[in-house]
């Protein structure tokens, strides 16, 4: 005799033949699609780590521990403002990367390759005035953006007297030129300030008195300004007064000017 089910033990039946077909539906679906998050490391274990963060695009920073899109295109922003990083630590730099995350991805970059940038111990100097700007690139401290500007600067104002006056050129102040000076030298040869020719601070105009070594544009356009207030400078004592000249900067120009 067939047993009738009740409606109670028809109801439980139900469900679980419902949780298991939607089980094999969940599973199907799954294996066509894998979560986000899996081919994610799918794509992470397709590269080769460690990874140089001075030449990595921002397909591969974002692999890195704790990088996502915005810190990665951070570091590539700072690379290209500061130039290349000379170690590890230089990432402490960039904007949202802190002692933690550093530590989450050091074992997963390099700084560098070996042959490809120039370090302290190769003992390569490079003529100020004719060295390209891909040949600029290949110093720690200057990247693809300061190299370019050096170049244009160059091309702009002429050759360079001295290494001093790199900090005329946007990016590059004390602290980069001292670390630069090991690898680059002026030869003076074509300099427009060798021998007696000088600049008269009293007629120059701003092209001019930018060649000065330390005189940028605002200070060439503020020695302007106070000659045409105060009239003529009579002697370098005057130039103290001009905002924007200091000791050190009337000391570095003192040699290259006349009244």
């Amino acid at each position: 005799m067939r047993k009738k089910f009740s409606v109670r033990e028809l109801q439980v039946v139900g469900v679980l033949l419902f949780t298991v077909l939607l089980g094999l539906v969940v599973s199907s679906v799954s294996r066509k699609n894998p979560p986000a998050e899996t081919a994610f490391e799918q794509e992470r274990q397709s590269v080769v780590f460690p990874i140089d963060v001075n030449r990595a695009g921002l397909d591969e920073l974002v692999l890195l521990p704790g990088i996502g899109p915005v810190k990665a295109e951070a570091i590539i922003r700072e690379r290209e403002r500061t130039g290349a990083f000379s170690r590890a630590d230089d990432l402490l730099r960039v904007s949202g990367i802190g002692e933690k995350t550093l530590e989450s991805i050091v074992e997963f970059i390099v700084v560098g390759e070996p042959g490809e940038v120039f370090s302290v111990d190769d003992e390569i100097l490079f003529d100020l005035n004719t060295v390209s700007a891909e040949g600029l690139e290949k110093i720690r401290g200057i990247g693809p953006v300061k190299a370019a500007s050096i170049v244009e600067f160059r091309e702009k104002n002429g050759p360079f007297c001295c290494l001093e006056m790199l900090t005329q050129v946007s990016g590059i102040g004390e602290t980069t030129l001292s670390s630069l000076k090991v690898f680059l030298y002026v030869s003076g040869d074509e300099c427009v300030h060798s021998g007696t020719l000088k600049v008269n601070v009293n007629r120059a105009d701003e092209n001019e008195l930018i060649k000065l070594t330390g005189v940028g544009p605002v200070i060439a356009a503020a020695i302007i300004e106070h000659r045409n207030l105060h009239g003529p400078f009579r002697d370098e004592n005057d130039l103290i007064n001009v905002r924007g000249i200091g000791e050190r900067t009337l000391e570095n120009m003192i040699d290259m000017i006349e009244f």
